[in-house]
């Protein structure tokens, strides 16, 4: 059965009531007042132009997934090497949807060990328990701040891993030389969990390229924004149809599925046909449109956030309190990092004196935050599903000693010195 094509608001009256909120964000954004008297964690990368983009689709009525979700897909694509891209409403549902994928094509069982970094988020481990997969926590680097890569070696000779779950901690893309030779020789899945470091690079190759899946997510915090939102990559077309099904309800309406294995379908209306467990994940189509504009600014976005990093290392470097002090995240010279935020490792320091250090910056209006969840191990939560957590000293370390500062495209060089000032401040009063 076909069913009736929708009325569309013709251009013209859309184009002509755009002009108008057009004029009224225009002056809007020149009265508003951008003086700032903190340093913020985040602050948004959305404007005039994504709101009349967003206008745009809500006028048009296009709400659900059509034109510009197709669009958005499509460019994400193409920036990322990928065949393929699924847009979704979070970067946590990106994670959901690859290893649903996995699960469902039967490329991962439940029981099946996937390798994941203790220094983690949570939706990057929840969908593994979730699919019956067990994760198989690894040791980080004491200097990338990334998953260890001897000891995940080490860790797949001991316990039979059948993928891994990679994150490029904090935008800092991970070797992926070594990765993929990893991946290559013990034939591993690799889903690049790149939520934090859209736009890292490794030999001029975007980190999500590497992966049989990669996620990424356009959440407020992240390198852009679409109010919430995610993609999974892919270049596998099965993967792809699979995904694109269980994003809505598992039904096949609208995908190029080969029916023929199949039985007993004339009774059933192909527009109404599920083959997969599903759920609704769909990104609207004005949060779509948002991202079209958001993403060619990607660039300039990490260009901000590189110069802003750069100037916590010469700050930091120059001050001998400072530097005495503080563990920055290294970056390899075959790699650029996106810097989601600016961990640091504070030597010589308790939990309850870091806890103190976050007060004092925020008594000073400076943000900050624990570094992602910390050792997840440590997380109660873990004791409600299987996991192993072998060899973890490095990350229980981390767990109390490090702490993550504002990065982003809107801080500016004082933001930088007020706020390494007052660490320095803090760390001379404590050790002196």
């Amino acid at each position: 059965m076909n069913y009736l094509t929708a009325t569309q608001v013709d251009d013209h009256t859309v184009q002509k009531s755009l002009a108008k909120i057009s004029d009224i964000l225009d002056q809007f954004y020149r009265d508003i007042d951008k003086t700032r008297d903190s340093v913020r964690l985040h602050e948004s990368t959305l404007g005039r132009d994504e709101l009349v983009e967003f206008m745009r689709a809500y006028l048009e009525g296009s709400i659900t997934i059509g034109k510009y979700n197709k669009r958005y897909e499509e460019m994400a694509a193409k920036r990322f090497s990928s065949q393929y891209c699924v847009s979704s409403n979070s970067g946590s549902s990106a994670n959901l949807l690859a290893i649903s994928s996995l699960v469902q094509t039967g490329r991962l069982k439940q029981g099946d060990k996937v390798a994941v970094p203790s220094l983690a988020w949570s939706t990057t481990v929840f969908p593994l328990v979730q699919y019956g997969l067990i994760p198989v926590f690894v040791d980080i680097d004491r200097y990338t701040f990334n998953l260890d890569l001897k000891k995940l070696s080490e860790a797949i000779m001991s316990h039979d891993i059948k993928a891994l779950m990679l994150i490029h901690t904090y935008g800092n893309p991970v070797n992926m030389d070594v990765v993929m030779d990893i991946c290559e020789s013990f034939k591993l899945i690799l889903v690049e969990d790149t939520c934090e470091s859209m736009g890292a690079t490794w030999r001029g190759m975007y980190v999500g390229s590497f992966g049989d899946l990669s996620t990424f997510s356009s959440y407020y915090s992240h390198h852009i924004c679409t109010l919430e939102g995610g993609l999974t990559a892919t270049s596998n077309k099965e993967l792809y149809q699979v995904m694109q099904s269980i994003r809505s309800h598992g039904w096949t309406r609208g995908i190029d599925f080969d029916l023929s294995s199949y039985e007993g379908l004339d009774e059933i209306d192909p527009n109404f046909l599920f083959l997969y467990l599903g759920y609704n994940m769909r990104l609207s189509d004005p949060q779509a449109a948002i991202g079209c504009i958001q993403l060619p600014k990607l660039d300039d976005y990490i260009a901000a956030r590189t110069k802003i990093a750069n100037l916590y290392i010469e700050t930091i470097s120059t001050s001998s309190i400072l530097n005495d002090s503080i563990r920055y995240m290294c970056t390899d010279s075959r790699g650029h990092s996106s810097w989601f935020g600016f961990p640091i490792f504070v030597e010589n320091i308790n939990y309850d004196d870091l806890t103190m250090l976050r007060h004092f910056l925020l008594e000073n209006r400076v943000e900050s935050r624990p570094f992602l969840a910390g050792n997840f191990c440590s997380q109660p939560v873990t004791q409600k599903f299987k996991h192993i957590a072998d060899n973890l000293e490095e990350v229980k370390i981390f767990h109390n000693q490090s702490v993550a500062l504002p990065c982003h495209q809107s801080l500016s060089e004082d933001d930088v010195r007020h706020t390494c000032s007052l660490i320095e401040h803090f760390l001379g009063k404590n050790n002196a």
